[in-house]
This record gives C-alpha cells, structure tokens and sequence, in this order.
C-alpha cells in the first residue's frame, strides 16, 4: 500500500509547473527570496545525511526550490518537525498505525497532520487520534 501511495504522490509532485507565480499554468512559484531557498536546500541536504532519499525534486535554482518528495525521512529531522515554508513533503518509514501516530504527535509541528485519523480504522473499529496543533 505505501508503495502505491508514494508512486502516486512523486507522479503529481512531478506533474506539478514551477515558473512564473503570474502564469495561468504556474502550480509553485518562487520562494521569497534566496536565503530561504538555500535554507530548505540545506535542510533537505540534512535529511539526505540523515539517509533518506530524495524521489523527486531536491533541485535549487536561485529562489526557485522544485517540489520535493523525500522517502524513508527520520523524525528527528526539520523536514519532519518544523515548517519548511517549501514543497517538500516527507515521507517517514513507521511500523504501524499507533506508532505513525505516535511520530506525527511527537513532532514538533505536527508533521502530517493533514492525513485524516478517519483514513485509518483498526480491526476493532477503534481509531489513533492525533493531538490538535497548538
């Protein structure tokens, strides 16, 4: 299931037109300006140490930083505990429901908190819950 979930999500990250913010067909544009650019470059720079591997994007070309997906990302990571300001979206290796949550509570920002506790029902028919942002 992870697999085909990843292989959907690097096709619409790479489906996605980087260019002019004024351009009808522009889906990301520019960040604000260089520093944060070469900010989420070394962060991502920090994850790939950290070994995770890039799946798409990861590329910097003056203040424009490509949509990146980032697979098997550690939660001690920035990418995984603050707000990047940036597309790059993580994708952490969790063994289970209880411990995905367990990560996603324990982040700094509440990485992933998008993902609907709903989308995720146990045999029991009981569900994780996630912490709401502070």
């Amino acid at each position: 299931m992870a697999d085909h979930f990843v292989g959907r999500l690097v096709s619409a990250v790479q489906a996605l037109e980087v260019g002019d913010p004024w351009n009808e067909t522009t889906d990301v544009g520019p960040l604000i300006d260089l520093a944060a650019a070469e900010r989420i470059e070394a962060w991502v720079g920090e994850t790939v140490a950290a070994l995770a591997t890039v799946l798409t994007g990861g590329v910097c070309d003056d203040t424009a930083y490509a949509p990146t997906v980032l697979m098997d990302v550690p939660p001690h990571v920035k990418v995984f505990n603050e707000e990047v300001f940036g597309w790059v979206l993580p994708v952490p290796t969790i063994g289970g429901i209880g411990a995905g949550f367990a990560a996603i509570n324990g982040s700094g920002t509440g990485a992933g908190r998008a993902s609907s506790p709903t989308m995720f029902a146990s045999p029991c028919g009981r569900r994780p819950s996630l912490r709401s942002a502070a």
